[in-house]
């Protein structure tokens, strides 16, 4: 998982923040498809206008926390309370 993220990170101009990091946090839809919680320091202009084109380059679909929804990069938006939260040991 997390060489998707440094995949990310790698291309970045440089003086962008490389610093996403994976989370112990898992993020599950009702239809069980699990996302990896991760973070970056900030929020970075050209970490957010990055998201997009690289889960669409790579097959990857990614989700943000939106006011009470978790919304997919695809536009699909569920409530927060049909979604599972779990953190990792």
């Amino acid at each position: 998982m997390t060489a998707g993220w440094l995949e990310l990170a790698e291309e970045q101009e440089p003086g962008t923040p490389k610093g996403l990091l994976e989370e112990l946090d898992r993020v599950y839809l009702p239809d069980g498809t699990m996302f990896v919680a991760v973070s970056y320091p900030t929020a970075h202009r050209a970490v957010d206008q990055a998201l997009t084109p690289w889960a669409r380059q790579s097959g990857r679909s990614f989700g943000l926390i939106e006011g009470e929804a978790f919304v997919l990069n695809d536009g699909r938006a569920f409530p927060l309370a049909e979604v599972r939260f779990t953190r990792r040991p």
